[in-house]
């Protein structure tokens, strides 16, 4: 061996260490120690002759010729045995470094043809040399190994060692690498990366050698799904996409499979249903959402937040508020989104919970989208309780979960069921509170106590005179009686005329009550409708129609307690 001027000026430790890197091994002095060859105390005792004494080993030599052509073009030898490495880590056989050499662990292909410790021809020097390979029916040198016990060579290994190129056989093993990830679990919303450092030869070529001739046939693209869409059955309410997730990652990856194994005696959906019934977690890298007790079925359904919000077209806010209502069950909290872990199943079943629109004897369809937040307020509702209200079946609609903004934002309900709930939660109280009182009837809460004051609304009766909670019959006696109009409010809101300026210029009717909200500009009229003309009344609930406009039908049930809007 000799150093070339080539690329750059190269010392023999960092040859020996570049080697080492390659191999995973932690330094130079760590690979001289398994090649049984005695390392030199520091780097400036690495010398041309010990980088010669590593190469004489011919694996590490073909290895540096195919694998590191930064040192190809500095280290000058013969190549004697060249071969196509096909693993994404090379390792050092356990069986084979007590005799110094190095060896690719899984896919056993071996570099050498000479026993290093009894200088005699070997047809091969690993133990695991397969009985219709190129080699020779005996095994190794007959002093180191006896009575060995032969298999045959693995279809996927058979095609690779027949693959001139090496960019031709990365691609045909990165290709295979991955149908094999999706083939272990093979119905899964979960995407799955195989531990191959913690499987055992056999497991490794049984995975591959499935993978291989699964991949090489044609009609397996259609058993695939086939299968796939049977098992998802269960959740087929969540439309195309919650059938067929993931399948499209399937078919890229079967679809770049160029070789045939159609003369092979294989059963699809038997190696299919073997892997998805048989859950191996030791097999996985990523299995944190595996559960002792969970069974192939369960694996399968899992999926995380992202993968959910997607089948449900939520975003990550719209999702949040589904758990955080108890609406959509988790099998695994988190306080990020994407690392919450549903059962797909459980959503299905809190999903169908919610009534579907349309729906026979729907008076109004109204979008929640569209109820201005004036009328949520008068109306003692938010978004919040409509939602809740919707999946309780109080309220009939239909609630679209997909949305960008908002949970319900794309939600309708009937106009109807709509005034049936307000009205049914304040003919069941006796009480109401402050803030929603005020709500109630479009002023601050400063005006409900005015109104209190003046003795046109009362505390609740086991309030004492600071309460918080208004008696609800003086809320019903009041609105039964006064039209009660937040002049401030009227007049902000475009599309309604100002209705104390049309009633003054109908019959000169000044209002009974008239008031300024404490530290508040704002003023509140209320007409006695005994008082009021019957032109200015009807001109009166003519104006309140025009409530209509923002979506919300205000039937009469609603009205009279709408006036405030």
């Amino acid at each position: 061996m000799t150093l070339s001027n080539e690329g750059f000026a190269a010392t023999a430790y960092g040859i020996i260490a570049k080697v080492a890197d390659f191999y995973g091994i932690t330094s130079p002095s760590a690979l001289l120690k398994r090649l049984e060859i005695a390392a030199p105390r520091s780097p400036m005792g690495y010398t041309e002759e010990l980088v010669n004494t590593v190469l004489s080993n011919s694996a590490i030599r073909d290895d540096i010729s195919r694998f590191i052509p930064s040192l190809s073009n500095i280290v000058m030898y013969d190549e004697r045995y060249p071969k196509i490495a096909h693993s994404k880590k090379v390792k050092v056989c356990k069986k084979c470094i007590a005799e110094g050499h190095l060896h690719r662990e899984i896919w056993q292909q071996v570099h050498y043809t000479v026993c290093l410790k009894h200088s005699v021809a070997l047809s091969d020097s690993c133990e695991h040399i397969y009985a219709n390979s190129e080699w020779p029916k005996e095994i190794g040198c007959k002093h180191c190994v006896r009575n060995v016990s032969v298999s045959a060579i693995p279809e996927y290994l058979l095609h690779w060692s027949e693959i001139a190129y090496k960019d031709d056989a990365d691609t045909f093993l990165n290709n295979l690498f991955s149908i094999a990830e999706h083939m272990v679990r093979p119905f899964d919303y979960f995407e799955v990366q195989i531990a191959w450092s913690k499987l055992t030869v056999a497991e490794a070529i049984q995975i591959l050698e499935d993978a291989f001739i699964l991949s090489g046939r044609s009609e397996t693209l259609d058993v695939w799904t086939t299968l796939l869409q049977n098992h998802r059955q269960p959740i087929a309410s969540l439309g195309t996409e919650g059938m067929t997730y993931g399948l499209e990652n399937i078919k890229f990856w079967v679809k770049k499979a160029n070789w045939n194994t159609s003369k092979i005696k294989y059963d699809i959906e038997n190696t299919l249903t073997r892997y998805h019934e048989n859950l191996s977690i030791n097999q996985l890298r990523t299995r944190y959402h595996i559960f002792k007790e969970d069974d192939g079925d369960a694996v399968s359904f899992k999926a995380t937040g992202t993968v959910v919000g997607q089948l449900l077209d939520v975003d990550e806010r719209g999702l949040t508020e589904l758990v955080r209502n108890n609406i959509l069950p988790v099998k695994k909290p988190s306080a990020r989104s994407d690392k919450l872990i549903f059962d797909v199943r459980d959503v299905i079943s809190a999903i169908k919970r919610i009534f579907v629109y349309p729906h026979t004897g729907f008076v109004k369809a109204v979008s929640v989208a569209g109820i201005s937040q004036t009328v949520l307020d008068t109306l003692l509702l938010d978004t919040k309780r409509i939602t809740s209200h919707l999946l309780s079946g109080r309220l009939k609609g239909y609630l679209a979960i997909n949305s960008t903004t908002s949970l319900i934002n794309r939600s309708t309900l009937s106009a109807e069921s709509l005034s049936e709930l307000f009205e049914y939660e304040l003919e069941n109280s006796d009480h109401l509170s402050l803030t929603a009182t005020a709500k109630l009837l479009g002023i601050h809460a400063t005006g409900v106590k005015g109104l209190i004051e003046r003795q046109l609304l009362r505390w609740a009766p086991w309030q004492r005179t600071c309460g918080q909670f208004v008696d609800i019959a003086s809320i019903k006696t009041l609105l039964a009686d006064f039209l009660c109009i937040n002049r401030e409010a009227i007049l902000k809101e475009v599309s309604v005329p100002a209705i104390v300026d049309d009633v003054l210029n109908c019959c000169g009717t000044l209002p009974d009550v008239h008031f300024r909200e404490f530290r508040d500009p704002v003023t509140v009229m209320l007409y006695k409708k005994a008082s009021l003309s019957p032109c200015c009344l009807a001109l009166v609930e003519n104006q309140l129609e025009a409530l209509e406009i923002v979506g919300v039908d205000l039937s009469k049930k609603v009205k009279r307690f709408a006036n405030a809007a």
